[in-house]
């Protein structure tokens, strides 16, 4: 009876995702990164109940399904699919688990997946997104109306690199915990409108890079966001070249030590209100008005009468050539005890690259 318990438990909270993978791929590489997980995930293949003991499909001449299920051991997906190419489709069919904490790299690199279904995924507990879609130039569109973030602290690179992405929906929310968001929309090259007026960043310290090359970006609403905790807005706009609009006003930037590059290569832009910036002299402003039209910056001049000259320099360089020594770099690991400039923390074990069962 007990065994049987443990059985009903173990089937019950198996989470069970079918993937379809390209019929014709040159480099039939792996299909799932399990790591040392492989006694805890389960493949079948072409609806087949007998398990499959590979994790490639160099061996299987064609496939037409790939079935996973993943038992109630498992506390993390980080990387689980990262960098499988060969997949087209992902649906999760089944998730009744609530204890899940990190999601980051889910589906890094996947750049072949053109549909992700993703209704029955539950994110209640995770507090890591970050790289969760890197790369997944394929995707048009991305559903996450379900998604529970209440609990998320990392959302960084989250959708970089996303190019065919043209919209992006955020009803609902919740980011009252959410620390690192730069480069969250990094190379979302397509996509035009984008409403995250109901953001909560009052805890949010990293915003570097969170639109670079967000280049279709026509309409930006930000007027609700809080950045009294903001240390790093470097490249925050960069070659956002379709923006004529941007309102800040209300911006916080008491804290803010770097602003480089940070609105470089807008050179749409026409309407900007900094008036409100309170920049120190500690505050990194070099090339902050990158390439940007004359008239804005003579506008920029008679709203700030002591902004330093380096603010509108034009000298060449490129976009990244000290992105890691401008730009402030969030810990890696996380945990609720955190040390906010130590890569650990205190008495617990790291979320990212240890075995979290």
């Amino acid at each position: 009876k007990l065994n049987t318990t443990i059985l009903d438990y173990k089937m019950y909270n198996q989470i069970e995702i079918e993937l379809k993978p390209m019929l014709f791929y040159e480099n039939k590489n792996t299909f799932i990164n399990v790591g040392n997980k492989k006694p805890f995930i389960h493949v079948y293949i072409n609806n087949d109940d007998k398990e499959f003991y590979s994790y490639s499909l160099e061996s299987v001449i064609k496939i037409i399904s790939i079935k996973i299920k993943i038992d109630y051991e498992i506390k993390s997906l980080q990387g689980l699919f990262k960098n499988c190419e060969c997949l087209e489709e992902i649906k999760v069919i089944k998730c009744n688990r609530k204890d899940i904490i990190d999601m980051s790299e889910l589906f890094y690199g996947c750049r072949n997946l053109y549909k992700l279904n993703l209704y029955n995924l539950k994110t209640d507990q995770v507090t890591d997104m970050s790289y969760m879609f890197y790369g997944c130039s394929s995707l048009k569109e991305i559903d996450i109306l379900n998604f529970n973030t209440q609990n998320v602290i990392n959302m960084q690179n989250m959708f970089e690199n996303c190019s065919n992405i043209t919209k992006l929906n955020f009803y609902a929310f919740n980011t009252s915990k959410l620390i690192y968001m730069n480069d969250m929309f990094h190379g979302c090259t397509s996509l035009e409108k984008l409403n995250i007026y109901d953001f909560d960043t009052s805890n949010v310290i990293t915003m570097s890079y969170i639109f670079y090359n967000c280049s279709s970006l026509e309409k930006l609403y930000l007027t609700n966001f809080n950045t009294s905790k903001v240390i790093d807005m470097s490249y925050m706009f960069y070659n956002c070249k379709m923006l004529k609009i941007l309102n800040i006003s209300k911006f916080n930037t008491s804290n803010v030590i770097n602003m480089t590059k940070m609105f470089g290569e807008c050179k749409e832009l026409n309407y900007l209100d900094i008036s409100n910036f309170d920049i120190k002299k500690r505050t990194r402003i070099n090339n902050m008005f990158y390439h940007c039209n004359t008239s804005l910056k003579e506008k920029i001049r008679k709203q700030i009468k002591n902004i330093n000259d380096n603010a509108f320099k034009d000298e060449e360089e490129n976009a990244y050539n000290n992105y890691y020594n401008n730009a402030y770099r969030p810990p890696i690991f996380f945990s609720n005890n955190f040390n906010l400039f130590s890569n650990s923390f205190y008495g617990s074990t790291p979320f990212r690259y240890s075995d979290y069962y």
